[in-house]
C-alpha cells in the first residue's frame, strides 16, 4: 500500500497529529525563528528602556535631594552670619557706649585740672579705705571701678560736683559714678 492509501484510512483526528508532528519547511522554520528573535529583541529593548527611565528617575531624586540639602545648608549659613552679624553689631554698639561714658572731653581734662589743683591747695582727705574724696566740708564725690553714668548727666547736677567728679576721675584713673554733697551718703 501506498502511503496515501495509509493516510486516508487513518482518522481525522489521527492525521491532524501527524500533521502537527511533521517537520515545518524550512522557509517557515526561518520565519518562526525570525519571529522569535524580533519578540526576544523587542523585550530586551524595553527592558533596557525601563532601566534607562529607573536610572534617571533615581538620578532626578538625587539630584533633587542634593538641591534642597544645598539649599537647607544655605539657609542654616545665612542665618548663622546674621546672627554673628547682630552679635558684632551689639558688640560695638555696647563698645562704644562704654567709650563714651568713660573718656573725658579736652574741656573736662581742663576742669578736671583746675580741680585737681584747688584740691591740692585745699588738702583734701583721700583716705585709702573711703570711696569718697573730700575737697571741703560742703562736698564730696563717689568713684568706682563698675559701669558708669555719662559725664554729662553729672553736668546737669551742678558745675562744682562736675569739677569733683572731673578731678576725681583724673585722680584715680576709674570711671565716674555719680556725684554726692557732703553728709547725704
Amino acid at each position: 500500500m501506498q502511503d496515501n492509501q495509509l493516510l486516508e484510512m487513518l482518522p481525522q483526528q489521527q492525521l491532524d497529529l501527524l500533521l502537527l508532528l511533521q517537520p515545518l519547511p524550512v522557509e517557515e522554520q526561518q520565519q518562526q525563528q525570525q519571529q522569535q528573535q524580533q519578540q526576544q529583541q523587542q523585550q530586551d529593548e524595553e527592558e533596557q528602556q525601563q532601566d534607562e527611565e529607573q536610572q534617571q528617575q533615581q538620578q532626578q531624586d538625587e539630584e533633587q535631594q542634593q538641591q534642597q540639602q544645598q539649599h537647607q545648608d544655605e539657609e542654616q549659613q545665612q542665618q548663622q552670619d546674621e546672627e554673628q552679624q547682630q552679635q558684632q553689631q551689639d558688640e560695638e554698639q555696647q563698645q562704644q557706649q562704654q567709650q563714651q561714658h568713660c573718656f573725658l572731653s579736652e574741656e573736662d581734662e581742663a576742669l578736671a585740672a583746675a580741680a585737681v589743683t584747688a584740691a591740692a591747695a585745699a588738702e583734701c582727705s583721700y583716705p585709702e579705705d573711703s570711696n569718697r574724696l573730700s575737697f571741703d566740708k560742703d562736698r564730696e564725690i563717689i568713684y568706682t571701678a563698675t559701669p558708669p553714668i555719662s559725664l554729662y548727666l553729672l553736668l546737669l547736677l551742678t558745675p562744682a560736683a562736675a569739677i569733683a567728679a572731673a578731678a576725681a576721675n583724673v585722680l584715680r584713673k576709674q570711671e565716674i559714678i555719680g556725684t554726692v554733697p557732703a553728709g547725704v551718703v
